[in-house]
């Protein structure tokens, strides 16, 4: 089935229903680590989305635009997992990057967990560097300046 990729805002409800069914894809899941419901309003106030769809949503990267600093912060990202590896994210965080440099930003930065080693050698491939950590997660940015896209 053919994918479409788009730059949306969602509602509070599409939101709750995307993280109960992306949760349990996580290691660990989200809800162990968050009230679903409370992030769910957080993005939906705040957050614009990069979608993959087929008929429904199969991928997603959450960001915000913090203006003061130029910066397009990254929180969440997921690809279902019965489409992973099939260049989906990469695509998706190509479509995200182009946007952010034609818009003026410096950079985007985004915490992985230390044990993702897959999301990290993407981020790496993408241009992203380890920046700083605390506890189990690396701090990653990218540098618009320093890349073509």
């Amino acid at each position: 089935m053919l994918e479409s990729y788009s730059f949306e805002r969602l509602s509070e409800h599409q939101v709750i229903e995307i993280l109960r069914i992306m949760s349990p894809q996580f290691d660990p899941p989200l809800s162990a680590d968050m009230n679903i419901d409370e992030y769910a309003k957080k993005l939906s106030d705040n957050a614009t989305f990069v979608l993959c769809k087929n008929v429904d949503i199969i991928a997603l990267i959450a960001y915000y635009k913090n203006m003061p600093k130029a910066q397009i912060y990254i929180p969440l990202v997921w690809v279902d997992q019965a489409y992973r590896g099939n260049g989906i994210s990469r695509t998706m965080f190509n479509l995200l990057l182009e946007k952010g440099k034609k818009e003026g930003f410096n950079n985007s930065e985004l915490e992985v967990l230390k044990a993702n080693n897959n999301a990290i050698k993407l981020y790496n491939s993408l241009g992203y560097i380890k920046e700083g950590e605390h506890g189990n997660k690396y701090l990653m940015r990218y540098n618009f300046d320093n890349t073509d896209i």
